[in-house]
Order: structure tokens, then sequence, then C-alpha cells
């Protein structure tokens, strides 16, 4: 469901750049063949805002890693600053390159921001009882839909798993490189 929101993010720019028909900024002008006339909000910044926002939500809500209080506090600390320094730079990027105005870049964050508190909460609190149908559903066997909510630490579990099997299929090749050198001789 977190791609469903960048799908929506997208809808909402398009709606909103026909909206606002604001024109990018006089130096893009010469490159209007390459991008489109509309400049308010910025998508880049939108996308890139609404990413870091729902990010930060589920590791400040959700997020179970190891260690111990503090260092899980320090780490999602780290990561949420990252992701705000990351989606600045992006939003700076625009500007500085003449693509956007900052006004349109500041929009931009603004959307992008709202819908990722929108869509956390909708996904959440309202979307999470049409999981099961969905994942049951032909469709949802058909695209591999499954839900990992209810699996805590998934990143560990999912390492730990892997990890498991990639020694197991390490194992069962080894022994079967032993039995065809054993049975050659």
């Amino acid at each position: 469901m977190y791609f469903g929101g960048f799908c929506v993010s997208e809808v909402c720019n398009y709606s909103l750049k026909r909206f606002f028909k604001q024109a990018r900024p006089e130096r893009t002008r010469d490159r209007m063949g390459l991008y489109e006339v509309h400049g308010m909000p910025s998508d880049h910044s939108q996308t890139f805002f609404y990413f870091m926002t729902y990010l930060a939500i589920f590791i400040i809500l959700k997020s179970q890693m190891p260690g111990t209080p503090r260092i899980r506090s320090l780490r999602n600390r780290f990561l949420v600053f990252s992701q705000l320094n990351v989606a600045a730079l992006v939003a700076y990027s625009r500007v500085y390159l003449h693509y956007h105005t900052i006004a349109q870049v500041v929009a931009g964050a603004f959307v992008g921001t709202a819908l990722g508190c929108v869509w956390y909460y909708f996904v959440n609190y309202y979307f999470t009882k049409y999981v099961p149908f969905i994942i049951e559903h032909p469709f949802g066997k058909y695209f591999l839909i499954r839900d990992y909510a209810p699996i805590p630490r998934l990143i560990h579990f999912q390492y730990e798993n892997e990890y498991a099997e990639a020694k197991r299929w390490r194992e069962r090749r080894m022994n079967h490189t032993k039995d065809q050198v054993s049975s050659s001789e």
C-alpha cells in the first residue's frame, strides 16, 4: 500500500499543476521540450517529502529494531534526520537547477508531507481491515501480495530466514558436490 501512496501523490500533483497553471522559472523555458510547462507544485519535492514523511512516521511509531531503548532512539533520530536532509537536498536542487521557484518547491514539500501523513493514517487505521480479503483474493495471490504488519522486527526476521536458507543451500550444494566426487572415483 505504500506504493499506492506514490500513485495518489502523482495524481494529486498532476491535478494541482493543471489547477494552478504556474509556469516554471524563466531559465527553464529553453528546456521546455523535456519538461512539463507547469511547475506548481514541484513533483520531485512532493514525492521526496511524501516518502520522507511516511517512512519517518513508520520509524517513529512502528519500528521495532533490536537494541536498547537509547540506541533505538538514536537510530530512529538519525534515520529521520537523514531522510529529512535528503528530501531537503532534493528540494534545494530543484531551485538551484532552475527547474522550480522556491514557492513551487515549498508547495511540493507541503503537499508531500500532508499526503504522507494522510496516507499513513489511511493505510494503518482504515485500510488494514481489507488486507485479509486482498491477500486471499486471486488477484492478491497472483501478484504475491502479503501482509508483513504482524511480523515484529521484519528486517531482522527476513535477514535471519534468508541467511538460514542460504546456509542450507550451500550445505546441499557441498553435499551434492561431495556425492559427485565420491561416485566418480
